[in-house]
């Protein structure tokens, strides 16, 4: 096996550390975007030899997937509560597993100290024949 290749972006799943009754359903997405990490330079602080340090921050991470209709998923539940009654309860941590041919991780992506930022669904619309789609947003 060539050890020295691009890695495909669409076989991953992500896990979320800290949340019971999580199914394979709430592991799978049509999409993830908005990883990465960029100084927060409104927030930079000042340090004893002049120099501004600016905290590095996560931009949001948006996680996008139909919605299964048997109702509220974990994740979902965890995010509307979160969401609904601040301050919500933040996951230790969030791993996003780019995976080889064999479904083994060969990429770990881990995000420490998540909270749910936001959640929407996709549009209703009688004309197009499409999946209800939600997005998560987590910071």
């Amino acid at each position: 096996m060539n050890e020295n290749r691009p890695l495909p972006a669409f076989h991953f799943r992500v896990l979320f550390k800290g949340l019971k009754g999580v199914a394979e359903a709430d592991t799978r997405f049509q999409s993830v975007r908005g990883i990465g990490l960029m100084p927060d330079v409104a927030a930079g602080n000042e340090t004893g030899v002049g120099k501004t340090v600016a905290p590095v921050v996560a931009g949001p991470l948006v996680l996008r997937r139909a919605v299964n209709s048997a109702g509220l998923s974990p994740l979902r539940e965890w995010v509307l509560t979160s969401l609904n009654d601040p301050p919500g309860r933040k996951l230790p941590e969030v791993l996003i597993q780019v995976l080889d041919e064999q479904h083994k991780p060969v990429r770990v992506i881990r995000l420490r100290v998540v909270m749910a930022a936001g959640w929407q669904t996709g549009e209703l619309n009688a004309e197009k024949s499409e999946l209800l789609m939600e997005e998560i947003w987590l910071r």
